[in-house]
């Protein structure tokens, strides 16, 4: 039976980070529910061994998207409801907040939603708790693109206060799975060049262990940040 190495709960005291923790054992369970289909499928086949076909690269492909999809939710979840309280507890949090103040205050940055920082400044006075705004002003920012890649990653465990040595994060590694994932979503695989089978040949080593790498860095940050809580 296929499986995935990493352990499907996340070991967690802290209520905040509920819904990080209820996304990564979801994403476990119907990824598994995924390799549990590509087993029938082998099955069906009869001959369990060689080159994978077409559909059962497909079901480890799913497999694999739907883990990136799960480390994206999780780690805005936690953003969502645990940045509070670490700006309490953690200097370098507060100081990427500060960071991000400065940076509006000054007018920069690719999307200016209230059009400059004096425009901003006005917005964030005006509120009857303007620290309130401020942080779900940061929020947004933190959440509002896709952490579909391992530059993201890195900057919103860093927001988070986790340094991605202290979580053992091999960068080359998440780069070159995004690149898997990204191939996968962008261009379905597809490599026209091919004599042969047009979809990219990937082995049933290649896309389990990729997929249980993003479920064990997800569960560990969890993890991680449960201690900083």
């Amino acid at each position: 039976m296929t499986d995935f190495a990493t352990e499907s709960l996340a070991a967690v005291s802290s209520d905040l980070l509920t819904r990080a923790t209820a996304v990564f054992e979801y994403t476990h369970k119907s990824a598994t529910s995924l390799l549990s289909a590509f087993d029938d499928a082998k099955a069906k086949r009869g001959r369990p061994r060689g080159i994978l076909t077409d559909q059962e690269q497909d079901i480890l492909r799913a497999a694999l998207v739907m883990c990136c999809a799960g480390m994206d939710a999780a780690l805005k979840h936690a953003i969502r409801d645990c940045l509070e309280q670490l700006l309490e507890k953690n200097a370098q949090v507060r100081e990427g907040f500060e960071k991000f103040i400065r940076k509006r205050i000054g007018g920069e940055g690719d999307i200016l939603e209230l059009g400059g920082g004096v425009k901003f400044v006005a917005a964030v006075l005006a509120e009857k708790e303007p620290r309130r705004r401020l942080i779900e002003e940061y929020i947004k920012e933190l959440t509002g693109e896709s952490l579909q890649s391992a530059e993201e990653v890195m900057r919103t465990t860093a927001a988070l206060g986790l340094d991605y040595q202290d979580i053992d994060l091999d960068v080359p590694r998440l780069k070159e799975i995004f690149g898997i994932r990204n191939k996968i979503i962008h261009e379905l695989d597809i490599d026209l060049s091919a004599k042969k089978r047009k979809q990219r040949v990937r082995s049933q080593s290649d896309l389990l262990d990729s997929s249980d790498y993003i479920l064990q860095v997800t569960k560990v940050i969890i993890e991680t940040l449960n201690g900083s809580l």
